[in-house]
């Protein structure tokens, strides 16, 4: 009877299912299915890819650090750098200011996607091509939500619980011109 309950147990929780939970997909290779929130998340901004674009190409190529997904990611990450953190005034008796993130939730999302697409495509799970652009595509939204109301994509973006729920989050972000 008491090994009756256990494999009953097993079935139910599905803990027998050991290959869907070893299965560790690529970066954009998501379904939709294992997704918990299927929520989308409008925001309706006028020509944001052309502004994305002027400010991109107006920076300085100086400025720009090297990015191992290339001058395009690289260019983005300087933006969206100078665009969600700034350097405080130094208090009394402090030698430097304190760094400020604005959306902090947003801010550090993006830097776990950038590290994550970044060391899958340097182990060849994903092209670096592939990484450039759904880097690219993130940056470029979030670079966007900065000066919008953002508090259900950021609770959703708290209530993640994988790599592959943030990159599904952000694919379901619709801007609308």
């Amino acid at each position: 009877m008491k090994i009756l309950i256990i494999i009953t147990l097993f079935l139910s929780t599905g803990l027998l299912e050991g290959q869907p939970l070893s299965y560790n997909p690529g970066v954009h290779v998501i379904d939709n299915k294992d997704v918990k929130n299927t929520k989308l998340f409008y925001y309706k901004v006028r020509n944001w890819r052309l502004n994305i674009e002027r400010q991109v190409t107006a920076i300085d190529p100086g400025k720009i650090s090297t990015h191992p997904l290339g001058d395009e990611v690289a260019r983005r990450m300087y933006l969206f750098e100078n665009t969600y953190t700034y350097l405080s005034k130094a208090a009394p008796g402090a030698f430097a200011g304190n760094l400020v993130v604005k959306k902090p939730v947003i801010y550090k999302s993006v830097r776990k996607i950038e590290k994550y697409i970044t060391r899958e495509s340097k182990k060849g799970k994903i092209s670096r091509l592939q990484g450039a652009e759904e880097l690219c595509r993130i940056l470029d939204f979030a670079i966007v939500l900065l000066h919008e109301d953002t508090t259900d994509f950021e609770r959703s973006l708290r209530k993640a619980s994988g790599m592959n729920d943030l990159i599904t989050l952000f694919d379901q972000i619709r801007i609308q011109s």
